[in-house]
């Protein structure tokens, strides 16, 4: 991570919270023993958890975030980013559907403790865990967040945070603040914008598939 041009303090600031922890479940051979008593993946809360913050903040009860609220609290958002960016609604709320279920689940793993799980059991994504390590360092000191608070945002296996599930280096890219990150509107925003970028217009099978990587995926997005 020093190589990336962080100096020492940063890297022991990041590493300096108590709730780091290597996680082998982000192997999909160990994930298949979650099903087993006592083996349930959770997120841990003692050491506070970000997107709560958020939305205590905002007043924003995830118990009632579904479809039909998305519907009626951004469906003029929608239509704009529509016409804007020649990308089907449908397909952008089907992107919020899949990863989050509408900001209802935005992951049971911590951000740091991922990535360095990512590097300790699956060698072949060291070399990206490291340069995502490196760009949540930048985010972060962009967005004034403590780098030793960073383990208390939740995330997917992969290390992917937010209500749309992006990786830093894209939070980053595409100028994503703390805020912004865990916002419904802007989240909407930001995906028909990347969908926009990788030729949605035209190609929105490619466009889709650019967003998670996978056939699947792009299928459940044009299905749903």
């Amino acid at each position: 991570i020093k190589d990336f041009g962080h100096d020492r303090q940063d890297i022991y600031e990041l590493f300096s919270s108590k709730s780091l922890k290597l996680n082998p479940y982000v192997l999909a051979s160990e994930r298949m023993k979650l099903k087993k008593p006592n083996k349930a993946i959770k997120f841990d809360y003692s050491f506070g958890n970000l997107y709560d913050e958020y939305c205590k903040q905002n007043a924003i009860d995830t118990k009632t975030l579904n479809l039909n609220k998305i519907l009626a609290d951004y469906k003029e958002d929608i239509k704009i980013v529509e016409e804007k960016n020649k990308i089907k609604g449908k397909h952008i709320l089907s992107v919020l559907n899949i990863e989050t279920q509408y900001g209802t689940n935005v992951g049971d793993y911590n951000l740091i403790s991922t990535y360095l799980s990512l590097i300790k059991y699956k060698p072949k994504k060291k070399e990206f865990a490291i340069k995502e390590l490196s760009e949540i360092i930048k985010w972060a000191k962009k967005e004034d967040i403590p780098l030793n608070k960073l383990d208390s945002i939740p995330c997917s296996r992969m290390g992917c945070f937010g209500v749309g599930q992006v990786l830093p280096s894209t939070a980053n890219a595409y100028n994503l603040d703390k805020y912004e990150i865990w916002d419904i509107k802007s989240t909407i925003y930001f995906i028909s914008k990347y969908l926009a970028d990788h030729n949605g217009a035209k190609n929105s099978e490619y466009a889709i598939w650019n967003y998670n990587k996978s056939n699947k995926y792009v299928k459940d997005v044009r299905r749903i």
